[in-house]
């Protein structure tokens, strides 16, 4: 298993934590995906503003920390680049910190403490591209590192209070980010989350879908779609009104996700019709699970009028196909099912890459 379909499996597992009966998406899990794009903006800002003072180190003969400053900017310009590319940055962004923490030891060395103010924006861009845990510890080097060195080179008390400030900017910000992560992780999760079963929503799963067959033509891992759909729903909201509907699609929804491997995927696509992705399934095990959930359903509790009894269409991803194609191909088993007398599994029609014949035009 390569790099890259291990990342691809990481992400769906964390998208997977936002079904209501596990835990919700981390804010740092959703950060993840924003950090790229701070670190470059960031990375543009600090090469503006830090080239004039490496060349300046240059021109001052302060030959090592002129190569201190040359050495971030380089990391920097490097990341930058492969993210502007749409590509992992080579460079670990923690790296740059080698480089910048050199830099900034050789300038308090030569100028004193005034090269400390350095510290402080690396305390900040820590925070903003490295994940929590080691941006702290990043930034907890930085700071006692250089107190410490201001002690020796330039005074105690001056020392005590770049310590004390530092360490008010590293509580601050790890305050701030865990606001907006909190809030980043609840924003994360209503956006994909449908709000009357907890189920994954109709948008997160053509998201889903087209990771799926992302997938499928890199790697050639097989992948399973089911369509379900309650049969006779409305006579339920008939019967007894919307809100014990409401009720019954909920439990539907619950006893769906009790049937699933933790590596399937719920969604609620409409009124009374869910989706489930099946990652790693091909049709023949993919029409089992879609059998165990129609004869789940069929035997649970789940309605005052009575047993609810399902139709469940099934589809493979074939190769090549699109998440549009897949979907169709789904509908159509769906379709069948309920023709066919309801309460029923159907398997879609196998996919084919040949155009559909055309029906020549009738004789005048």
């Amino acid at each position: 298993m390569n790099d890259s379909m291990r990342e691809d499996m990481r992400e769906q597992a964390r998208e997977r934590s936002a079904f209501p009966w596990s835990a919700a998406p981390s804010g740092d899990d959703v950060m993840r995906a924003h950090r790229n794009r701070m670190f470059q903006w960031l990375a543009l800002a600090i090469i503006v503003l830090l080239t004039p003072f490496g060349v300046n180190h240059f021109l001052q003969g302060r030959i090592l920390v002129g190569l201190a400053v040359m050495g971030v900017i380089a990391v920097l310009a490097v990341n930058a680049i492969a993210i502007r590319r749409n590509r992992e940055p080579p460079i670990s962004p923690a790296v740059v910190f080698v480089p910048l923490a050199a830099a900034i030891w050789s300038a308090i060395v030569a100028q004193g403490v005034n090269a400390a103010l350095w510290t402080y924006p690396s305390v900040l861009l820590a925070h903003y591209t490295l994940p929590r845990r080691v941006a702290n510890i990043v930034s907890g080097i930085l700071t006692g590192l250089f107190s410490a060195l201001v002690f020796v080179y330039v005074a105690p008390d001056t020392a005590a209070r770049i310590f004390a400030t530092l360490l008010l900017t590293i509580i601050f910000a790890n305050i701030f980010l865990g606001t907006v992560e909190r809030l980043a992780g609840q924003l994360q999760a209503l956006a994909i989350a449908d709000p009357l079963t907890g189920t994954f929503n109709r948008r997160h799963m053509d998201t889903s879908l087209g990771r799926a067959v992302a997938i499928k033509d890199r790697h050639g891992t097989p992948a399973s779609l089911l369509l379900l759909d309650i049969d006779h729903f409305k006579r339920i909201n008939d019967a007894f009104g919307h809100a014990t509907g409401d009720e019954v699609l909920k439990r539907v929804a619950a006893t769906i996700a009790g049937s699933l491997r933790e590596t399937d995927m719920l969604f609620r696509i409409g009124g009374e019709e869910f989706a489930v992705l099946l990652p790693e399934t091909v049709q023949a095990s993919a029409l089992q699970a879609a059998e165990k959930l129609r004869a789940t359903v069929a035997a649970a509790d789940l309605s005052p009028k009575g047993p609810v009894t399902s139709s469940v269409g099934v589809a493979e991803l074939g190769p090549g196909e699109d998440s549009h194609g897949v979907l169709k191909r789904c509908d159509d088993a769906l379709y069948q099912a309920k023709t066919q007398g309801r309460n029923l599994v159907c398997a879609a029609a196998p996919f084919s890459t040949l155009p559909r014949p055309v029906q020549a035009a009738g004789r005048g």
